[in-house]
């Protein structure tokens, strides 16, 4: 796992832990499907979402792919 999050009904961030490389996307601040994967020309992340009762998202962010130059890793 890369990343941890933990995002209100209106989709502003509460809580982080991890790294987690560019923006995570809104639909998946909203909770709006339970996984999708975004695949982006460094990096490819799978994201798994659970909205609770208040409205809140928690999303679990998944390092899949990294195509980063020689030398300079993903962590």
């Amino acid at each position: 796992m890369a990343a941890l999050a933990l995002y209100d009904a209106q989709g502003s961030l509460l809580a982080w832990d991890g790294t987690h490389r560019g923006k995570v996307p809104e639909a998946v601040q909203r909770g709006e499907r339970r996984q999708s994967y975004r695949d982006l020309p460094l990096f490819g992340y799978l994201y798994l979402t659970s909205r609770g009762p208040d409205g809140s998202v928690a999303v679990a962010a998944y390092l899949l792919r990294a195509a980063l130059p020689e030398g300079l890793g993903a962590d």
